[in-house]
């Protein structure tokens, strides 16, 4: 039955997009030459250049990062957002880690060098609160969404990933970080395939299917 179902396929069934590949050639060439930087590099840089040796940020592409618990991955995530979203780029930041005000003080001290417990205390000088003002306002006008979810999963992540992409607010996924959200007690087994799906979702249904650059983390076991 199976093989009369795929022999009518084939016979009834056309795919008029297919073609040879040689006909994409110019095309792909120009996608190329469009991505190259004045300074002889490729694509999104990432904010420290000394990466560029190894990667560069590409539309459809994902890039995760790991270290182990404590390590600076939450860092490093914020430091590429603000750094992209100066250059203009929309960037969507999913973070299962910091609610919105834990990461807006830790934001004011990253900008400002302002340590965050002085911040949260309003242990600062005069001259100190003029920069925290002057740097709100800037923090204002950054294309910058950040969404905390404790429980983000594979469904609720693509569904508000493609929601802000068609509403033309998504140039550079982040999400911190790639974990098992589901509070179940489960095996090492599932935990494992659970990770790999959620990945595969992060690169393939966001990255892939939205054809944007992406970043995510994923923590090391002991």
């Amino acid at each position: 039955i199976m093989d009369t179902i795929n022999n009518l396929a084939i016979d009834y069934i056309t795919q008029e997009n297919i073609d040879y590949f040689g006909r994409k050639v110019d095309t792909l060439w120009q996608i190329i030459e469009s991505k190259r930087n004045p300074d002889g590099t490729f694509g999104i840089l990432p904010k420290w250049k000394i990466l560029s040796n190894y990667f560069t940020y590409q539309p459809g592409e994902l890039v995760a990062y790991k270290a182990r618990r404590k390590q600076g991955k939450s860092v490093i995530a914020m430091n590429e957002a603000i750094d992209k979203a100066k250059s203009g780029l929309n960037v969507v930041y999913f973070d299962t880690e910091m609610r919105d005000e834990l990461f807006f003080t830790r934001l004011l001290s990253h900008m400002t060098q302002i340590p965050e417990n002085r911040i949260k205390s309003g242990n600062y000088s005069h001259e100190e609160r003029k920069i925290l003002d002057e740097t709100m306002k800037y923090i204002k006008s950054l294309p910058l969404i950040h969404e905390y979810d404790p429980r983000w999963n594979r469904n609720n992540l693509v569904t508000q990933a493609k929601i802000l992409h068609n509403k033309g607010k998504l140039d550079f996924f982040i999400f911190d970080y790639v974990k098992d959200t589901s509070g179940k007690n489960t095996s090492s087994v599932e935990q494992y395939n659970e990770l790999g799906y959620l990945c595969d979702a992060i690169k393939n249904d966001i990255c892939g299917s939205l054809n944007v650059p992406g970043i995510t983390f994923a923590q090391l076991n002991r």
